[in-house]
């Protein structure tokens, strides 16, 4: 072999210097400064110093320990004023071994071997409860470790609203319906400093709403709920991104199915809204209107033009009326009429609704 082509080695004892210095850069603590070799020359820094710096094998598996502690609530997510589960787990420590003590805002709740769990009660919406446990671990070479949890409950309102018409004046809520759209608003009473940064998860009926949970996902549209007639249950989950405040809640919300509802169109006092018409009109006039009203079909397609009114009166169609239909008595004396709408979204195919209407005319001085 040609010796000028041939790689120098380092001589053994420079390997092993140099072994020394890599395990004492990764044991040394990474808050400190690590020395340069100049330190070491001009002996501001010896070996000794050091190797005093790193952590002894005690120290490194309690930190270890340490790290793989944790308390967890149960609920999840909590509200105020509810009673709570606090438990201790830990994958490295044998903890149903070991002497634990629980104190709640620094008072000594219980202690003893194996006290993994605790029952409290949270307190009102926006007052913390620090809890702090102690665990002296069986094993002899773990120092005592500890954790600590602040509780702060919160509290929020959601409100929602349905893409669903009601007529003037009406008193009710818009109800949703099936394959209907509705809006989310989920309004937190968290502090301000941290109303504008927190996380939201929602779930529809059990189901996690990916899409629509995030960071800052306060407002949630639902577009065609494809579940059928029913409540829909609601899970929200309201927190700041490291968790240590949250809140959550659980509400359904009452579906419904189209109507219609028929009222008297007034000339003079308008559309009668305070008095339905119900099943049977008795009139004496000899023209008046009837108003149909399409309860809970999709208010933009109202808007745009998308309902279909089919009449017919005494099995008769009657095309070209649409949310009105009037009627005049040429006759004196008594009759009556049988009215019935078929109402259809086009838009919709899901949204559709029929009425009958029995009109008895008593009317002795027609023409």
């Amino acid at each position: 072999m040609n010796t000028s082509t041939q790689k120098k080695r380092l001589p053994l004892s420079i390997v092993s210097t140099i072994g020394v210095f890599v395990c004492l850069f990764a044991a040394y603590p990474a808050q400190a400064a690590f020395p340069t070799i100049e330190d070491i020359k001009s002996g501001n820094v010896t070996l000794d110093d050091i190797i005093s710096d790193i952590p002894t094998e005690i120290e490194i598996k309690t930190q270890m320990a340490h790290t793989n502690l944790f308390i967890e609530t149960e609920p999840k997510n909590y509200q105020a004023n509810q009673n709570i589960t606090v438990s201790l787990k830990s994958y490295l420590a044998d903890i149903d071994r070991a002497y634990i003590s629980w104190y709640v805002d620094e008072k000594n709740v219980t202690s003893g071997i194996g006290k993994t769990k605790i029952n409290i009660k949270t307190k009102d919406a926006g007052t913390r409860t620090t809890i702090r446990v102690v665990v002296d671990p069986i094993e002899k070479d773990i120092d005592s470790i500890e954790k600590t949890i602040i509780l702060y409950p919160t509290d929020f309102d959601v409100l929602w609203e349905a893409d669903s018409y009601t007529p003037p004046f009406y008193k009710g809520k818009a109800l949703y319906t099936a394959h209907s759209k509705i809006k989310l608003v989920a309004m937190p009473n968290f502090p301000n400093n941290l109303a504008d940064n927190l996380f939201y998860e929602w779930e529809k009926n059990i189901n996690r709403l990916r899409s629509e949970s995030g960071y800052g996902r306060s407002v949630v549209n639902l577009d065609k709920i494809a579940e059928n007639y029913g409540n829909m249950r609601i899970d929200v989950a309201v927190s700041t991104l490291d968790k240590s405040i949250a809140s959550y809640r659980i509400f359904n919300i009452p579906s419904a199915q189209q109507a219609i509802i028929f009222y008297e169109d007034d000339p003079i006092e308008g559309v009668m809204y305070n008095r339905a018409v119900g099943k049977t009109f008795d009139t004496a006039k000899k023209e008046f209107t009837i108003v149909a009203e399409p309860y809970y079909f999709s208010q933009t397609d109202k808007k745009n033009g998308s309902l279909d009114f089919s009449w017919q009166v005494n099995n008769a169609d009657k095309p070209g009326y649409e949310q009105k239909i009037a009627f005049t008595q040429e006759k004196s004396g008594i009759g009556n009429a049988y009215v019935k709408l078929a109402m259809r979204n086009l838009g919709n195919i899901y949204q559709s609704a029929r009425e009958y209407l029995t009109i008895n005319f008593n009317n002795s001085d027609a023409n």
